[in-house]
């Protein structure tokens, strides 16, 4: 079964309708992170949702059906919910696996109280990390909001042990998951504490920098890319608070996952209590019990969490009790969190009686560049897009930050299987790889091949967004245009054909029937924005890639394009070559042009532009350019600059990149008068097709797949692809992959 959702709720809940909305909202938050569609049966007296609930619970090893409860106090008292919630509790158990993801949504009090409750069900939620939705169920769609919905859906997808891949393929038949996949799979969660209100048995001196510590470093854990950490915050609180906190943490852990408890504020420290973290009820005659000793730490967290990935980080100052005696700050550290396997332990200081603060700043020293190094992304040292431990601790103990090496900092591992390894952070990298030298791409042996198919002007490009590299019109700088306006979040797998559909149902949310055409325009006017200002910059001007058009390939050529912009176009234009440009109809006012190809002539001796339509099987290439020395770009997937032709009453719409329209263009590719045009059959079939730079991403694979099929001669692909999947794709399609950059690539034909 493919993985799926019940919403166990009581109906009198639902009699605003905000659950549904929930419901509609999450549905379109998972599909755009698991890729596909993440179904949420809501209506337990719908026929489909018992036929599902028969087939789940009855299948004993399926473990991809998650029940989603909505708590409130009616839930508990309703006999269908207690019975649903119960049913998966017991799966849960039997499969050790999550399946229960709780939303808190109506205060239910004894899920905040420091005791467990009496009633089991009440408790089994109560142990657990729960999603609290109390503070946003009547808020409106504010970004804060939206984020929650995404992470809910990250929840869901770090929940499914594996998800089946595009074509069919699954876990089992790839490669082993690179540490990108095994990062991904592993939740993260941090514990942070911070105390600056305290009792005045204890003669200290009240202070905002905790809880301003907690606050910035939640902000920047909770907005990490790709896997953020799921972060619980305590300011100010009582020892018991603090407890409960850490056991509900160490509780829902399991063995891959990473846990981060990070305190700050005052720790006191003396011969018979140890190292006491200092809460606002904590008194010096009383540290045992109305403070947290690191010794209790380490019995109950430390030495009993599942999770193998431990890392207690100490930004505070140490104080001696009685005042005046002398102790080794780094031996009562080791000695009462004790060694164990898989546990780190970072102090900002290792000197009695200091002061972490500083005059004037927000933040502490320590936690002030752990902060910085986070959000600004500096701590990646080596430019991989990861920030491991050992880099973010590099980073803020460099000697370029003296006010944190004043307070002498200190890190141990204690038995960590890979401790220069542990993710803090990883995302797509913005940059890309060093470039290979030409030597490199002299030594394919594909180069003689794809030479001598240009000089028989036999060669087809097949340019792709890679030809951009990661900077501007590249598919990262796109998909990054999007997140911004849409407020999602930008993730290594999000694609953009998801993205722009998110987008797009972002416009049309709350609008009728009659205002998704207007939807539809302002998704486009969005997009031919992102495409206007991002084509202003120099680099995508100085593309090897379109050099080698427009100074090596003497006409008659022809091309594929799947990029969306129109910098290549302009640039030929500028070098005073006419040529024309092909496109199909995605949608059109007159349904008797939907599918048909959009012909527009650049150049021609007596019009600077001609444009007309007609149908795939009527355009011949002599049609194209009388004297034969025809330029042709086959823009296969549109461009918003396409759209704006002469007669706008028409309501010309070419562009094929949300999911929607991608389905929408392959079942135009059926019919002879919409397919791919009749003028390309031949030089497709005995040409020599090279991509450049093409993802090869699911709907990039079913159009090649469904244009092309496999490749009848020869077929190159340069690119370095990002999956095993891509890599089973191109052999699929009968591509021979060179993997390296298309700039260079270029840059090597044009020596």
């Amino acid at each position: 079964m493919e993985p799926s959702a019940f919403l166990s709720y009581t109906h009198d809940d639902d009699s605003d309708g905000s659950i549904r909305a929930f419901k509609e909202r999450l549905e379109i938050g998972a599909k755009l992170i698991l890729g596909k569609p993440f179904k949420i049966f809501f209506d337990r007296d719908d026929i489909a949702w018992g036929a599902s609930w028969d087939a789940s619970i009855k299948n004993s090893l399926n473990d991809t059906t998650f029940l989603i409860p909505i708590i409130t106090p009616s839930y508990f008292n309703s006999a269908p919910c207690r019975d649903e919630l119960r049913t998966f509790l017991e799966r849960e158990g039997s499969l050790k696996k999550t399946l229960v993801l709780a939303v808190h949504y109506i205060d239910v009090p004894e899920l905040d109280s420091k005791t467990q409750p009496a009633d089991d069900l009440i408790a089994a939620v109560w142990k657990r990390q729960w999603v609290d939705w109390r503070h946003l169920r009547e808020a409106s769609l504010n970004p804060q909001k939206k984020q929650a919905y995404t992470d809910l859906a990250k929840k869901i997808r770090r929940a499914i042990p594996t998800v089946t891949g595009a074509n069919g393929v699954d876990a089992a038949s790839t490669p082993p998951p690179t540490a990108a996949a095994a990062a991904a799979a592993a939740r993260k969660y941090a514990c942070l504490i911070g105390c600056g209100t305290f009792d005045a048995t204890m003669s200290l001196e009240a202070t905002a920098t905790p809880k301003q510590n907690v606050a910035d470093l939640e902000q920047a854990l909770s907005a990490l890319p790709g896997a953020p950490f799921q972060t619980t915050t305590l300011v100010d609180p009582v020892s018991d608070d603090v407890r409960t906190a850490l056991q509900r943490v160490a509780q829902g852990a399991t063995a891959d996952d990473f846990v981060l408890i990070y305190y700050t504020g005052v720790a006191s420290v003396s011969a018979e209590d140890g190292v006491c973290l200092v809460a606002t009820n904590s008194k010096p005659t009383l540290l045992e019990s109305a403070a947290v000793p690191l010794s209790w730490v380490r019995r109950r967290i430390t030495d009993t969490i599942a999770a193998r990935n431990v890392v207690v980080v100490l930004d505070c100052g140490y104080r001696a009790l009685p005042a005046g005696q002398h102790t080794s700050i780094a031996d009562a550290l080791q000695s009462d969190l004790g060694k164990g396997k898989g546990k780190c332990l970072i102090t900002a200081s290792t000197a009695i009686d200091t002061n972490p603060e500083q005059l004037g700043e927000r933040n502490s020293p320590f936690t002030k560049w752990l902060v910085k190094g986070l959000t600004s992304w500096q701590a990646d040292q080596n430019q991989d897009g990861v920030i491991t431990l050992d880099e973010i601790y590099s980073y803020v103990t460099s000697e370029a930050n003296a006010d944190v090496l004043a307070l002498k900092p200190k890190k141990w591992d204690f038995e960590l299987a890979e401790p220069g390894r542990i993710e803090i952070g990883r995302r797509a990298k913005k940059a890309t790889a060093a470039n290979p030298s030409r030597q490199t791409v002299e030594k394919f042996p594909q180069l003689e091949e794809i030479k001598v198919a240009y000089s028989v002007k036999r060669l087809i490009p097949f340019l792709g967004d890679g030809i951009y590299g990661s900077g501007p019109l590249s598919a990262f700088a796109l998909l990054g245009g999007m997140a911004e306006r849409s407020q999602i979040e930008l993730t290594s797998d999000l694609s953009i054909a998801t993205a722009a559909e998110y987008l797009q149902v972002q416009l049309s949310t709350g609008r009728g029937d009659e205002s998704e055409k207007q939807a539809r325009a302002d998704f486009l006017a969005d997009f031919l924005e992102i495409l206007q200002q991002q084509s202003k910059s120099p680099d995508v001007l100085r593309r090897a890639v379109h050099d080698v058009v427009i100074t090596k390939m003497t006409a008659p050529w022809m091309m594929v394009s799947a990029t969306y912009d129109d910098v290549l176009e302009r640039r030929l234009a500028q070098a005073g070559q006419p040529f024309v440009v092909l496109s199909h109809v995605l949608r059109a006012e007159q349904p008797e042009l939907r599918g048909k190809i959009l012909v527009r002539r650049h150049g021609q001796a007596d019009a600077d532009s001609k444009w007309e339509i007609s149908a795939a099987d009527n355009i011949l290439l002599q049609d194209l350019a009388s004297d034969g020395s025809y330029r042709v770009i086959y823009k296969v997937l549109g461009s918003p600059f396409l759209n704006q032709v002469p007669d706008p009453e028409l309501g010309i719409d070419t562009v094929v990149v949300t999911e929607s329209d991608h389905t929408l263009f392959l079942s135009y590719l059926d019919n002879e008068r919409t397919k791919v045009p009749a003028m390309f059959a031949k030089p497709f079939k005995i040409g020599a097709m090279l991509f450049l730079g093409y993802n090869l991403d699911v709907w990039h694979y079913r159009l090649v797949a469904r244009v092309f099929g496999k490749a009848p001669g020869k077929a190159y692909a340069v690119r370095q692809p990002t999956s095993a999947i891509e890599w089973r794709f191109w052999r699929a399609l009968g591509v021979d992959v060179m993997p390296t950059d298309p700039e260079t690539f270029a840059a090597t034909l044009l020596v």
